[in-house]
């Protein structure tokens, strides 16, 4: 995708950092903020965002889960998913630039923050049940060369080169039968053509994740063919460098979809995108080869949502992702 046709999506990450019953927010001439904002995903999550407030305001800290997800879409027509979490510092290296808050008092200061997120974000720590930093995972798609090393304090607030995806793992389950997940075999107008992949594709626009989520799941299968259940995970999938040395993510936001049932008649107009679609119990999953899916997360995508539903684990809840409305 070139910058010319994209749709203005970006993933940043941000920090909610505390020290003795205080917060620590970002003070410029805009005005305060959380820490954090674009990251370079490559040494992976949460390291990415402690390097991040290392480079760029002088604290080390320990994140113990995330506190939210907010997408918020400013006058610009930017769409930004903000990826929250929180911790203690641990190191005050050298402060740059950080204002301490009481817990209690912070929110009135809410006229002077930058952007709405960070209001949604702090009510987010009396209001929303923090989930766990495996909800994000950054090894998918990545080679093995060493983390750039990238200046902070010189970064744009968002990196152009990433987008945001959304995909589907649709799941059916018979009583006393083993589960069985769909799997889309991509048509002859993919570039992917033959691989097996997951419900989904690229937001457009100013569309909010679930929104995309369920668009995607009706055009690709024709219809309705589920009902949303939570969200699986987020995975970072490394796309290349640019020409400046910039990484380049795709964020795949993955959804558990419940079906009804397995028949599902994909009309005509898909048939060049989507050749047919194949159910594949847990068992039959392991049996395929790795290079059979169009991306490494399909699979993961897969097993996490089984595993979850095996074990008795909570997903996300659909409402962990809220959506404000920017003033910049």
């Amino acid at each position: 995708m070139t910058l010319e046709n994209h749709p203005l999506c970006y993933t940043i990450c941000s920090a909610i950092i505390t020290k003795g019953g205080e917060i620590g927010l970002k003070e410029s001439d805009e005005g305060l903020s959380l820490l954090g904002g674009f990251v370079d995903w490559w040494p992976g999550f949460p390291k990415c965002i402690i390097e991040r407030t290392i480079s760029e305001n002088g604290i080390d800290f320990s994140p113990s889960r995330i506190n939210g997800i907010v997408q918020s879409r400013s006058l610009s027509g930017k769409w930004i998913t903000n990826i929250n979490v929180i911790g203690p510092a641990t190191n005050i290296i050298e402060e740059k630039g950080v204002k301490w808050f009481k817990l209690e008092e912070v929110l009135s200061h809410e006229k002077d923050f930058r952007t709405p997120d960070t209001a949604a974000l702090l009510r987010n720590i009396y209001t929303h049940s923090p989930f766990d930093l495996n909800f994000i995972n950054t090894t998918a798609g990545r080679p093995a060369y060493p983390s750039p090393k990238v200046n902070y304090a010189n970064t744009e607030s968002y990196n152009l080169n990433d987008i945001i995806v959304v995909s589907s793992v649709v799941r059916y389950k018979e009583e006393g039968e083993d589960a069985k997940y769909a799997l889309m075999v991509c048509g002859s107008k993919e570039s992917s053509e033959g691989k097996l992949s997951l419900f989904g594709g690229k937001l457009a626009g100013a569309e909010s994740i679930i929104k995309g989520t369920l668009r995607e799941l009706f055009e690709e299968a024709g219809g309705f063919i589920g009902y949303p259940l939570g969200l699986v995970g987020a995975y970072i999938n490394y796309r290349g460098r640019d020409k400046n040395g910039q990484g380049m993510y795709a964020t795949n936001f993955s959804t558990l979809i419940r079906a009804p049932h397995t028949n599902i008649d994909l009309p005509s107009y898909i048939k060049g995108e989507v050749a047919k679609i194949e159910w594949y119990s847990i068992k039959e999953l392991h049996k395929i080869p790795a290079e059979s899916f169009r991306t490494i997360d399909t699979k993961e995508a897969i097993l996490k949502a089984d595993y979850k539903l095996r074990f008795g684990e909570k997903l996300v809840p659909l409402n962990a992702i809220t959506e404000v409305e920017s003033n910049i």
